[in-house]
């Protein structure tokens, strides 16, 4: 064991600038400028899907289908600290899986609108009949916000735009992780 102390999870609401409500969602990155702060936030639920397997492709389970596949997920990630939401006909997963638990999951790669990204398949299911995969994409989903009264507001295209070199120096270190 390593005596390497990880710090807290820094978890801040975030304001849905189209409905408003507050979605608790984790600091992955935070950079200082112009006496502001500002950081890039990703869900503390990460949205997964569940697709069906069949030889060599794969397609969207339909959400009324979910229903009856959550208790087979959710037994199949609670031996990694996981639980299973089913909100707005879609799967979350909320937890502290181990350290490790990313590095045994093999990836796949799926064509979507944005053309082609890869997936990690977080869960194989055997029903007898058909085989399912939860899969989540590698690149994690990240909000830049200004924090502002701890909370996470929504930047402009504008104010975007300005910080966007200097959050892509403060990802370099991430990506060079990745590449190792």
């Amino acid at each position: 064991m390593s005596d390497i102390e990880l710090e807290p999870r820094r978890v801040v609401p975030f304001v849905d600038p189209e409905s408003g409500e507050e979605i608790p969602m984790e600091v992955f990155l935070e950079v200082e400028q112009d006496l502001k702060v500002f950081a890039l936030l990703t869900p503390v639920a990460w949205s997964v899907e569940v697709v069906r397997a069949t030889d060599d492709t794969i397609e969207p389970v339909e959400p009324s289908e979910l229903a009856g596949l959550r208790k087979h997920v959710a037994d199949g990630m609670a031996p990694h600290g996981l639980t299973v939401h089913l909100r707005a006909e879609q799967f979350f997963l909320e937890g502290d899986p181990a350290e490790d638990f990313f590095d045994d999951c093999d990836c796949i790669d799926v064509q979507t609108d944005d053309g082609e990204e890869e997936y990690a398949v977080l869960l194989t299911l055997e029903t007898g009949d058909e085989t399912f995969m939860v899969i989540m994409p590698t690149e994690p989903e990240l909000f830049p916000v200004e924090i502002v009264d701890d909370k996470g507001r929504p930047l402009s295209d504008t104010e975007l735009e300005g910080l966007e070199d200097t959050f892509r120096r403060a990802l370099e270190p991430f990506e060079d992780d990745e590449e190792d």
